[in-house]
């Protein structure tokens, strides 16, 4: 495949301590690591560049504002919305699975954990679960055969997830793997009413005033599949009045923006012990595609089973 496009880096150029500002690529450009992960040691990079290291110098780090108040207070809050998940030990046949779904794979190195999206092409029980290659910033991820891995997937109200390991690597007539069949999966069911905190800068239109009436920045505080709550410093609506929700979101290596109709169903002026007074909304989600769906369901569910 050859390194075309890329650009050799030098021992010296990467950081121990710190996190890579740019992925990091093999003379085949297979990546090895991706931007953020730490080198711990000279071990590591000695082994690394054995058959040379490159990077990519047309990438650039994509900026999110996803987040929260209070790192403490938030892991508080979502160790209390887990009370409301079951964990059960099932089949991956009960996964009810279709070709075409899109899976996660973590795939696990003596360097740390990276976690891709992959999409399922098939399986024979007892046998074998083939998925496609993972692939990272344009290009495939070096997997190896007796890799170990642990795969997760979502589906309605529940999240699934179980380990295997690569069977077999093929590249022909595309790139896609086959994963040691499951014993068994997890899966984790989380009731629809289950909330995660977020603190996401969105834009909220009034339909009720027009399709084109001009849009208010809000932030969105928690979010589930079926309703979210966003604050702001104007009263943007009333109850029942129908609004169209639109934030930017990242799900590991894709930038989403779902546009999402709902329904107001609670207004309530709050002031902060500074004496600040913002608004808090409740909505209702209403008419969710099914693309809309699967980034709720993957930013809620995916941090909840992590948290596992």
């Amino acid at each position: 495949m050859g390194s075309e496009g890329l650009v050799p880096l030098k021992i010296s150029d990467i950081n121990i301590g710190k996190p890579l500002p740019w992925p990091v690529y093999d003379s085949d450009r297979n990546l090895l690591l991706r931007e953020g992960f730490i080198i711990e040691n000279q071990r590591q990079i000695e082994l690394l560049s054995e058959n040379g290291l490159f990077r990519n110098p047309g990438w650039k780090k994509s900026a999110i504002n996803i987040g929260t108040n209070s790192k403490q207070e938030q892991e508080e809050k979502d160790k209390a919305k887990l009370a409301t998940t079951e964990n059960l030990q099932g089949t991956f046949v009960e996964m009810k699975p279709n070709v075409g779904d899109p899976f996660q794979i973590q795939v696990s190195t003596s360097f740390g954990d990276e976690r891709y999206s992959v999409k399922l092409l098939g399986y024979l029980p007892n046998g074998t679960v083939m998925v496609s290659a993972p692939e990272f910033d344009g290009h495939l991820v070096l997997c190896r055969e007796n890799q170990n891995v642990i795969v997760r997937s979502f589906s309605g109200t529940a999240a699934f997830g179980f380990s295997s390991s690569i069977r077999k690597v093929c590249n022909t007539p595309i790139s896609y793997l086959h994963l040691v069949y499951p014993k068994t999966v997890q899966k984790v069911s989380v009731r629809e009413s289950a909330r995660i905190s977020f603190n996401i800068i969105g834009t909220v239109t009034n339909l009720n005033v027009g399709e084109n009436s001009p849009g208010f920045p809000v932030s969105v505080v928690d979010v589930s599949t079926t309703g979210a709550a966003f604050v702001t410093n104007k009263k943007v609506a009333e109850k029942d009045d129908e609004l169209r929700l639109t934030f930017k979101a990242k799900i590991k290596d894709i930038e989403v923006y779902p546009v999402l109709n709902c329904i107001v169903r609670s207004s309530t002026l709050e002031s902060s012990e500074s004496g600040v007074e913002k608004y808090r909304f409740g909505i209702q989600f209403k008419d969710l595609p099914t693309q809309e769906l699967l980034i709720l369901q993957s930013m809620v569910y995916q941090k909840m089973l992590e948290k596992k």
